[in-house]
Order: C-alpha cells, then sequence, then structure tokens
C-alpha cells in the first residue's frame, strides 16, 4: 500500500495522474477572479505509436537451431497519424550460460571479465559456441573462422561489433507505413 506525499495546508492538490500532482501555493482571495491566478502548462514529449513487431516469433516460439543461420524478423509500423523521421537502430547480442546446477553466466569479452566474482566467462571459447549476428557475404563460398573457436558457413560474415552489435537507419515511414528488419544469427551446432 503505497502512502501519498503529504501536502502543506495551505497548498491546493489537484491529481492529474496516479504518481504526479500540479501544487499552487497561491490562495486565492475570494475577491479575485480566477483568471487571475497562477497558471501551469505541462509539455510532454512527442508519444510514438510505433507499433514493433517480430514476426518469427509466432512461428519459432522464439527458439532457434542450432547449425544453420537463424533469421529474425522485425515489423516497424507508425501510427496512423504519425510521419517517423531520422529513425534509427541499435541491436546488441548477448548470451548467458545456465550451469548443470542452475546459475547463470553471461558469455562477455575478455576486457569484461571479472576476477572476483564468477557470474562471466569468456565469450571467446569454443566450448560455449557464443551466438553471433551475422549478414550474407555474396563473396565468399568457403566456411569462415573467427575467433569464436568455429566457422561461419559460407556465403556469411561477422555482421557489426564482431557479431555483437548492428546498428542502423530506416526510411522515413508515413502514417501508417511499414518497414522490416530482419537480423541473422548463428551458434554452431554441438560436435
Amino acid at each position: 500500500d503505497k502512502k501519498k506525499p503529504r501536502t502543506a495546508a495551505n497548498i491546493k492538490r489537484t491529481p492529474f495522474e496516479e504518481e504526479n500532482y500540479i501544487a499552487s501555493a497561491w490562495s486565492r482571495p475570494l475577491r479575485l477572479p480566477l483568471s487571475c491566478g497562477p497558471r501551469s502548462l505541462r509539455v510532454l514529449g512527442p508519444q510514438p505509436q510505433m507499433v514493433i513487431t517480430n514476426i518469427t516469433e509466432p512461428l519459432t516460439d522464439g527458439k532457434s537451431l542450432e547449425g544453420t543461420v537463424n533469421r529474425v524478423l522485425l515489423k516497424l509500423q507508425s501510427g496512423p497519424g504519425e510521419h517517423c523521421t531520422n529513425i534509427s537502430y541499435n541491436v546488441s547480442c548477448f548470451s548467458v550460460f545456465i550451469t548443470p546446477d542452475g546459475t547463470t553466466k553471461r558469455l562477455v569479452p575478455e576486457q569484461e571479465l571479472s576476477s572476483e566474482a564468477e557470474t562471466s566467462v569468456h565469450m571467446k571459447n569454443p566450448k560455449y559456441r557464443t551466438p553471433v549476428l551475422v549478414s550474407e557475404n555474396p563473396t565468399s563460398d568457403t566456411e569462415e573462422p573467427i575467433d569464436y573457436g568455429y566457422t561461419l558457413p559460407a556465403g556469411w560474415k561477422l555482421s557489426g561489433d564482431e557479431g555483437r552489435g548492428l546498428n542502423g537507419k530506416l526510411r522515413v515511414l508515413k502514417g501508417g507505413d511499414a518497414s522490416y528488419i530482419q537480423l541473422d544469427l548463428f551458434r554452431p551446432s554441438a560436435t
């Protein structure tokens, strides 16, 4: 049960949201009309109505197959009365490892390893087969070895920041328009 903040006796409190309020310290004399009193204006930033939908999630149940490239398709649709410009996105890929005793460890780069806590493991250890973001490479017709201790399938290369991050920009979306972002993820199968 939340307690509401106590308002001083000479302040009028006007609730307008669950946890927010306007307080006025001016006690208007009865002889003055309301138009002579203080005013407040609350300016809110734009509230986008863009809807982001994972198109692949209903078909895959959020799971991916090992040993093959898995595509995730996101649909970005602007609201009916919106004109969206300067749309940029930043995707980061991280993984956790669940040990047999049920504890979780995050797979991180060497510089982020903590010597005191055992909550992280080196992501480039081939034992963990860390998933990476990839993109098509039409010039490659052979498997490409990477620093994670395995090879990428022919025709693929690491995306963005060594396969851990990806960013980009989208075209302008007018009212109700949609655009798609495809993300390709690879994790080798256990051998």
